[in-house]
């Protein structure tokens, strides 16, 4: 019986191969500072439990495959409060940031194709690429240089007639740092030169340590066709279990073709959708000070 070669060139999650030296290690009474996943051990908002607790309905259906709209217009919303409009089709709920990450890989990459990215990265980006066919073209960064990766010097010699796309997380994940207005411009510039997809992952958007202000990459009209956006509740309002995300892209075409994915897997959990409106209504943070 053979499996699929894709699947055998992943390895296994990095992240949770510590989870059985972590279960002996309190099985002894030992304090363990879990930094192997991102967990966040702040208490949810109690308004997630409150909308879930309130919300009656006499059947449990399929939501709507782009997501409930209570939950999609919390979204819009939410980014409203940043100075960002967006439209309803330009929102797909998702079953955390994780399927929003690949729904947008299996939607641009196919066999053959590159994916540019800062390293260190977050380890499920290898997984969903190698399995969309494609491989990743890393960026080399070092704590030297602070993890910066932002420069035409860094990014231009990397990228070929197989060049799909450029993925950032900002705040980064693992590394921690933020982009600066001119880094972000420089990223914007640089996709729509080449005409490449640039794919922000902005689920720790929130998570800021200094004065920076609160940005996301969509507060860049000029490059609505190149843009997609991954967000979730997980880290933001510490929602993890709620398995709620979304995929945000201005670039119909790029929606429409994505939204055959979504509806493949019908829906996103109708309750957990109703909780995470609640959560996107939240007074905007400009920081986790």
């Amino acid at each position: 019986m053979k499996l699929s070669r894709k699947i055998l060139e992943c390895p296994s999650s990095p992240i949770s191969k510590f989870d059985s030296k972590i279960s002996e290690a309190v099985k002894k009474g030992k304090k363990i500072y879990r930094l192997n996943i991102g967990q966040p051990d702040i208490k949810t908002p109690k308004e997630f439990f409150e909308a879930v607790s309130n919300y009656e309905v006499d059947t449990l259906a399929y939501a709507p495959s782009p997501g409930i709209s209570e939950y999609v217009e919390s979204i819009q919303g939410y980014f409203t409060r940043m100075g960002i409009e967006l439209k309803a089709e330009e929102i797909v709920a998702t079953a955390g940031g994780s399927e929003a990450l690949l729904i947008a890989l299996f939607t641009i990459l196919e066999e053959g194709s590159e994916l540019i990215i800062p390293e260190p990265f977050y380890p499920n980006y290898f997984t969903y690429t190698i399995l969309s066919g494609a491989k990743i073209r890393g960026i080399k960064t070092s704590p030297e240089n602070g993890y910066r990766y932002a420069t035409k010097e860094q990014i231009e010699p990397l990228i070929n007639e197989n060049t799909r796309a450029i993925m950032i997380s900002n705040p980064s994940n693992p590394t921690g740092i933020v982009l600066s207005d001119k880094e972000m411009e420089l990223l914007k510039d640089i996709a729509r030169e080449h005409r490449l997809f640039l794919i922000s992952d902005e689920v720790y958007r929130e998570f800021a340590y200094s004065d920076e202000p609160l940005k996301s990459m969509l507060s860049y009209s000029d490059i609505d066709e190149n843009l997609i956006v991954i967000d979730s509740v997980s880290k933001r309002f510490s929602a993890c279990g709620a398995r709620v995300g979304c995929l945000i892209s201005r670039n119909m075409d790029f929606m429409t073709q994505a939204m055959k994915i979504a509806q493949t897997r019908l829906s996103v959990a109708s309750v957990d959708q109703i909780g995470s409106a609640a959560l996107y209504r939240l007074t905007l943070n400009t920081s986790m000070k």
